[in-house]
């Protein structure tokens, strides 16, 4: 069975340069997953002003496009591990009416979201810079987050602290490579 690993947070967090350093280590043996909002704007979506009514739509066509670019990565990609930029619950951080309402829009629930995922990782972006690796999280800071009932639970309670990015990435990575046996991890 494949594992999926989200890959969030807010702007200069270092996801772009966490997604190339996977990639470089990893090869194919994971599959990136595009983040769909660069997709749609990219693709000409209106971005005409920032009313209620343009992020709504925006966010429902984003929050869809996350859920299909995910399912052709585990359909198609013979890789093991999935790892997106970005996942399903960030919308609930751009929404106009807060998250409990961005959830029942989209007809689904925070816990049913990151039920889809292996685990949450979120990139803070400067001055904190932190590589977070928490059970429990805020939703507006990209809620952080393993599944209740992921064995990691008990493990991955605290945060990794390091001057150097690469070092906090690899550590990150060793990090979850010790909860997933099958994700290959060079120390």
């Amino acid at each position: 069975m494949k594992k999926k690993i989200v890959l969030t947070g807010g702007p200069s967090g270092g996801k772009t340069t966490a997604l190339s350093i996977l990639k470089e280590t990893f090869g194919n043996k994971i599959a990136l997953v595009q983040e769909a909002a660069t997709l749609i704007y990219s693709g000409g979506f209106p971005r005409k002003d920032n009313s209620p009514l343009h992020i709504e739509h925006a966010q429902n066509i984003i929050f869809y496009t996350v859920h299909q670019l995910e399912q052709l990565a585990e359909e198609t990609s013979p890789a093991d591990i999935i790892v997106c930029d970005r996942g399903s619950i960030d919308g609930a951080v751009y929404w106009p009416k807060g998250p409990e309402d961005f959830f029942k829009a989209m007809n689904t629930t925070l816990d049913a979201e990151l039920a889809r995922y292996d685990a949450v990782l979120h990139l803070s972006p400067p001055p904190e810079n932190i590589f977070l690796l928490l059970p429990e999280s805020n939703i507006r800071r990209a809620a952080v987050h393993f599944p209740a009932n992921h064995r990691c639970n008990n493990i991955c309670r605290s945060s990794i602290v390091q001057s150097d990015f690469r070092r906090r990435i690899a550590g990150a990575i060793r990090r979850i490579g010790g909860h997933f046996p099958y994700f290959p991890v060079t120390k």
